[in-house]
């Protein structure tokens, strides 16, 4: 600043110069008397003007000249000169900014600055400030000194702004430079062109366990790791030196010995003139990274081996295009492609053409999230066959593109089990629905035509019709009966039950063999050949055949139709042939009953033998019952037994005992109306079934009610469960409610059932009945019942006969 201050023309030296004008033309004002003394004055004057113009002008150009803005001010900080440089940054003309307090031109502030007050005051002392310009952001910084006159008083001050914006940013981006290098997360050391380790920062000695004064000035060697195969810090050093740089994994050694695998980057530092100066190095521990890698690597082995070992199928298909992406080995045996072919394949090559609608829908919904799971979805294998999946699916995104990861459950199994569960269920409640109507059936004809409207309404089949052997010379079938879509098909067909083409067809297998006849598939049986143009003009595809059997004999058959193929579920059949035998059942119990009273009316018959019919159409309803159900075979027979001998024990005689000995005979008469399944199950019945054993006490009721006994024998079966206390059922009647002649059946039939097999539990004993019901004594059963049987083995003896077994 010094040189600056010289360049500057002294102020006082002006003035000095202007004064000794004056003096002169005072003198010459007092010694006009002397022209040529005059003019030789005027020569001095105009020369001594001369000189301070051109002095002016050389100081003019020499502060213009200055890059720096550089201002003078007087004590009162008013401007009184100003270069070029100045005036640009104020934007202001020289002549408009002379005369101005300067900060209110430029820099501008509130009042003078700190540093030039304080440079005012202390002679020849440089004071340095600086300041920001707040619209721009440039940073200067003023120096400024006071010039005082020999005397030491002040004249002016000077004032010198330097830019130095660009200086102070560069700076700022050392400064945040070095701050990111000392926080940076990565390992990072400044070697020096010997070789030596000039800076760490503190990611340095976190990984390597060095601190910077134990490290510093060490050889990059104190890194090097045992043995050859990593590139050590001496060959990476070289390596830097004759190419600039280097990076790549390697091995380091830290501070306790270990041996890390650590990636180097390598840059070598040139100084200005371009030689080498040393390398700066940036390290990043592997060892996470690598730790990731081996659980990634697992991870992938383990979703590989779920992925490959899966029991469901698995396909990856292309959101926009539906091509499969990939597939699991279970996904390509369900299909039978091999991996190569399902990537040639998409969504619709996989379904049946029919369902492609509805599987693109579900495809859609389960893309947009709103659905997962697509239900019983038909899936076509290679060879054409079909089968059925539950699908799961989620949307995933690989590589940027959009799939849908799909899993196939392979469900037909299932399907068919539901199926064959809904087919007996429906069995089940035509079985239900047909015993109801047989129980209040009155004509022949009608009840035929209400089964087979019961079966079509019920089952949901799409023909039934009954029909009856006929022992004319060419055994022809007649129809009885018929519900459902015929369109005149029964006429067609002229079936015989003899063994001939047309006997040959389920109809008239089933009244040859007794056994139920099925044909699954009317357009694969060759059986069905005569009629099958026919029947599949009307729509059936499946068709089964049941026996009417009755006393020994077939009377004729129940023939059933489908709409689908594969209907007829074995237990399905099962259930059916039981409603078959019910019909004939039924048919057998009409005719008689018909035969009985058209002997009544003609009167062909004494009153004995209308009892031995009587008699009989009881032992035939008793051996119905029990044929149903094996396990009870001669319960009524014993029941009877024991009864009978109660009766006797208390002193009942006569008809009353034969009307005990009948009634319990067909007391379980009901039981036609339970399924043969639940009479039969080894397991525990649920509510509801055992809710349908116990109307076999009202069912039986209303099966005899119009017949008339001398005896109560209704009321015996009706209220053979009834119990003294009201417990029973079906009424809930209590004690003298309760006919003496129910009162000792419920006693014997306690009895017979406990020290008798059940298919739910073996036999229990005669100890175990009789304190059954000696506890139920009072209670339950009438008093003086219990002591008279619990006499009769106890006292008397008494066995069952072995023939009732």
């Amino acid at each position: 600043m010094t040189g600056a201050r010289q360049s500057i023309p002294d102020v006082g030296m002006t003035e000095a110069l202007e004064r000794r004008i004056a003096q002169l033309e005072a003198a010459l004002a007092e010694q006009d008397s002397s022209r040529q003394s005059l003019l030789a004055m005027l020569a001095d004057l105009q020369e001594s003007r001369q000189q301070i113009e051109q002095a002016r002008k050389e100081w003019t150009a020499a502060f213009d000249a200055l890059h720096d803005p550089v201002f003078l001010h007087d004590r009162d900080h008013r401007i009184l000169r100003a270069n070029r440089a100045y005036a640009a940054r104020a934007k202001m003309a020289i002549g408009d900014i002379l005369g101005k307090p300067y900060w209110e031109v430029f820099p501008k502030g509130a009042g003078p600055m700190a540093s030039c007050l304080k440079a005012m005051q202390e002679a020849e002392e440089e004071e340095k400030e600086e300041v920001t310009i707040p619209a721009t952001g440039e940073v200067f910084l003023s120096r400024s000194f006071a010039v005082h006159d020999e005397q030491g008083a002040y004249q002016y001050s000077v004032h010198v702004l330097e830019d130095v914006t660009e200086k102070r940013r560069a700076e700022a981006e050392r400064s945040l430079l070095s701050e990111a290098i000392r926080q940076a997360a990565e390992a990072i050391a400044v070697v020096n062109a010997a070789g030596r380790i000039s800076y760490i920062n503190p990611a340095f000695s976190r990984l390597f366990g060095y601190l910077p004064e134990e490290i510093i000035g060490e050889f990059t060697t104190i890194l090097a790791a045992p043995g050859d195969e990593t590139v050590q810090p001496d060959e990476a050093f070289h390596i830097v030196q004759e190419q600039g740089g280097f990076q790549g994994e390697a091995l380091r050694r830290t501070k306790d010995g270990a041996v890390i695998p650590v990636y180097v980057n390598v840059a070598a530092i040139y100084g200005a003139g371009g030689g080498f100066e040393g390398f700066v190095t940036a390290i990043t521990d592997l060892r996470p990274i690598k730790e990731a890698q081996r659980k990634l690597a697992e991870s992938e082995e383990m979703f590989r081996n779920i992925f490959e070992g899966a029991l469901d199928g698995i396909l990856l298909a292309d959101a926009e295009t539906r091509k499969f992406h990939t597939g699991n080995p279970m996904i390509c045996r369900m299909l039978g492609y091999s991996p190569e072919e399902l990537t040639r394949l998409g969504v619709p090559d996989i379904h049946p053409e029919r369902d492609l609608p509805h599987v693109a829908e579900q495809f859609e919904r389960q893309l947009r999230g709103e659905i997962q799971l697509a239900a019983d979805i038909p899936v076509r294998r290679k060879d054409g066959s079909v089968f059925y999946a539950d699908i799961k699916s989620s949307p995933v995104r690989l590589g940027g593109r959009a799939y849908l990861l799909g899993v196939f459950r392979d469900v037909s199994e299932r399907r068919q089990m539901e199926m064959a569960l809904y087919r007996s269920n429906r069995a089940l409640r035509v079985l239900s629905a047909c015993n109801e109507t047989l129980i209040y059936a009155d004509e022949e004809g009608k009840l035929l035509q209400d089964m087979c409207g019961l079966i079509v309404e019920m089952g949901g089949y799409r023909l039934v019709w009954i029909g009856f052997a006929q022992n004319d010379e060419a055994k022809t079938i007649r129809p009885a009966a018929q519900a459902g879509v015929e369109e005149g098909y029964l006429e067609s067909l002229q079936l015989t039950w003899a063994d001939a083409e047309r006997g040959r067809g389920p109809t008239g297998r089933a009244i040859r063999s007794g056994e139920p006849e099925v044909s699954q598939n009317i357009g694969a049986d060759p059986a069905y050949k005569p009629w099958r143009k026919e029947a599949m003009a009307r729509g059936y595809v499946s068709s089964a055949a049941f026996p009417l059997l009755a006393d020994g004999k077939v009377l004729g058959a129940l023939s059933i139709y489908s709409l689908e193929e594969d209907a007829f579920h074995p237990e399905e059949v099962t259930l059916l042939q039981e409603l078959a035998d019910d019909i004939a059942f039924g048919i057998h119990t009409l005719r008689l009953r018909t035969s009985r009273e058209h002997l009544q009316q003609e009167n062909l018959l004494a009153a004995g033998q209308l009892r031995d019919a009587l008699l009989g159409t009881i032992g035939a309803v008793a051996l119905t019952v029990e044929k149903r159900d094996p396990y009870t075979a001669g319960h009524q027979q014993r029941v009877a037994h024991l009864a009978v001998a109660i009766a006797g024990e208390l002193g009942i005689g006569g008809e009353q005992i034969e009307g005990i000995r009948l009634g319990a005979l067909i007391h379980d008469i009901g039981k036609i109306y339970v399924p043969a399944e639940f009479l039969s199950r080894s397991g525990k019945l649920t509510a509801a079934e055992f809710e349908v054993i116990k109307m076999h006490a009202q069912v039986g009721y209303d099966i005899i009610k119009d017949v008339r006994f001398p005896w109560p024998v209704g009321e015996m079966v009706l209220q053979h469960h009834e119990r003294l206390d009201g417990s029973g059922y079906p009424q809930g009647l209590k004690g003298e409610a309760i006919v003496i002649e129910a009162r000792i059946l419920a006693v014997a039939d306690v009895v017979e059932a406990i020290t008798s097999h059940r298919p739910y539990r073996p036999a229990l004993g005669l100890d175990v009945a009789l304190q059954a019901i000696a506890d139920g004594r009072g209670s339950f059963y009438d008093a003086d019942v219990v002591d008279a049987c619990v006499r009769l083995f106890r006292e008397c003896g008494f066995v069952f006969h072995a023939s009732e077994s």
